[in-house]
C-alpha cells in the first residue's frame, strides 16, 4: 500500500448502506492500481502476517493487458497513478513495460518495494521507463531490527540493492525517478530514525519519511507515542538538515480518530482499483463486494453507489474503518534543508 508498502491497518468490511443516491463531483486526479497481491516477505506489520487474514481474491498479478484496459476505463483527469497494493511490486514481471505505457499516457508513476529484488539490471531498466518517484521500504538501521521486523528480508542484501539503485542513476545521469525511504515508524525501530537517515545521506537518497504504525488484528508492533513524536521533531529532524536530507514525520500520534480534525481528502481526490479490477472507496478499505472497473462505468462507480454512501456517512459521522486510519486525520510535519 502507500503507507510505507504495507497494509498498517485492519481491513474491515465497509458497512454502509447503499441507496440508490448519486453524486456529480469532479473525477479524481490520482489513482492507485495494485500490480500484485503476493509478497515475498512476511513483515510483522502486514496483514499478509497474520494467519486469520483473508485475502478478498485469489493471488494474482496484473497483466500489462488488464492494466492497459483498466487504464482506459480510468478518467483522463488521471495525472498521477501509485503502482501500489498489499504485494511487492517488483513480482511482477510486467512491470517494467506497465510503467512505461502509463508513462507514455502523460502519468506520473510511483512505487514501494522492499528492495529485495531490485538487481543492477533492473535498476537501469527502471530508470529507462519513464518511473518518477521510487520509495525504498526501510524500517530498521540495523540488521537485527530490520530483519525481525520484515520478516525474510536480507539487510546486507537489501541495502546494498538500495545502494546500487542510486548507483545506477547516478552513472546514467537520469534525472528520473526521485528516490525516498519510508520507515513505519514503531517502538522497535524509532530509536534508529538516525541510522535509517545516515544510510539516506550515505548513498545521495534525498529524503526519509516516518509515517506511523497503526494497530489491528493480527498486527505486530508498538506505535509511536506522543514523546516519539516529539523525538523524531526535534532529535531525528535536526540530524537530518544537519546531512541536507528532507525529513517528513507524522504531527501527532493520536490513534483515536473520532475527535480528530477531519483531514481525509481520499474519497473526493483519488481512487484505488484492485488487481482484480475492483474499485474500493479508499485505499484502506478492500474487504467487501466492490463494483469491478472492468464491468461498470468509472463515473457511475465514482458518483453512486458504495462511494456516494460511503462519503455521506464520512460527512455526518464515524465510520468504524476510518476510526483508526492512518489517512483520516494524520497531518505530516516536513523540515527542508536550506537550498
Amino acid at each position: 500500500m502507500t503507507w510505507g508498502n504495507v497494509a498498517s491497518v485492519r481491513h474491515s468490511n465497509v458497512k454502509v448502506h447503499v441507496s440508490n443516491q448519486k453524486s456529480n463531483l469532479p473525477l479524481p486526479k490520482s489513482a492507485q492500481i495494485e500490480v500484485t497481491n503476493k509478497c515475498n516477505l512476511r513483515c510483522q506489520m502486514c496483514p499478509l502476517s497474520d494467519p486469520d487474514y483473508r485475502p478478498p481474491s485469489k493471488s494474482l498479478h496484473l497483466s500489462l493487458r488488464d492494466f492497459k484496459i483498466l487504464l482506459d476505463r480510468l478518467p483522463s483527469t488521471i495525472e498521477t497513478i501509485s503502482l501500489q497494493g498489499l504485494g511487492e511490486p517488483l513480482l511482477n514481471r510486467d512491470l517494467i513495460e506497465i510503467i512505461r505505457y502509463a508513462h507514455q499516457q502523460g502519468k506520473a508513476v510511483t512505487f514501494f518495494t522492499n528492495s529485495t529484488l531490485l538487481t543492477r539490471d533492473k535498476a537501469i531498466q527502471i530508470c529507462r521507463s519513464g518511473l518518477s518517484h521510487l520509495m525504498f521500504s526501510l524500517d530498521g538501521g540495523t540488521k537485527q531490527t530490520f530483519e525481525r521486523i520484515r520478516q525474510g528480508a536480507d539487510f546486507d542484501k537489501v541495502i546494498a540493492n538500495m545502494r546500487g539503485m542510486a548507483t545506477v542513476k547516478e552513472e546514467l545521469g537520469a534525472s528520473t525517478p526521485t528516490l525516498g525511504i519510508m520507515v513505519v515508524g514503531m517502538k522497535e525501530n524509532i530509536h534508529e530514525i538516525p541510522l535509517i537517515i545516515d544510510i539516506a545521506h550515505g548513498m545521495g537518497v534525498p529524503s526519509v519519511t516516518v509515517k506511523n504504525l497503526y494497530p489491528g488484528e493480527g498486527i505486530g508492533g508498538d506505535p509511536l507515542t506522543d514523546e516519539d513524536i516529539e523525538y523524531l521533531a526535534q532529535t531525528c529532524a535536526g540530524h537530518a538538515l544537519s546531512r541536507g536530507i528532507r525529513f517528513s514525520h507524522p504531527q501527532h500520534a493520536s490513534l483515536d480518530n473520532r475527535k480528530a480534525e477531519r483531514s481525509c481528502r481520499w474519497l473526493w481526490d483519488a481512487t484505488y482499483v484492485m488487481a482484480n479490477g475492483f474499485v474500493t472507496p479508499c485505499c484502506f478499505s478492500y474487504e467487501g463486494h466492490f463494483p469491478n472497473l472492468k464491468e461498470t462505468p468509472f463515473e457511475e462507480i465514482w458518483n453512486s453507489g458504495l462511494h456516494h454512501d460511503f462519503r455521506e456517512e464520512l460527512l455526518n459521522g464515524m465510520p468504524a474503518l476510518c476510526e483508526e486510519c492512518p489517512a483520516y486525520s494524520m497531518k505530516m510535519v516536513s523540515h527542508t534543508p536550506d537550498a
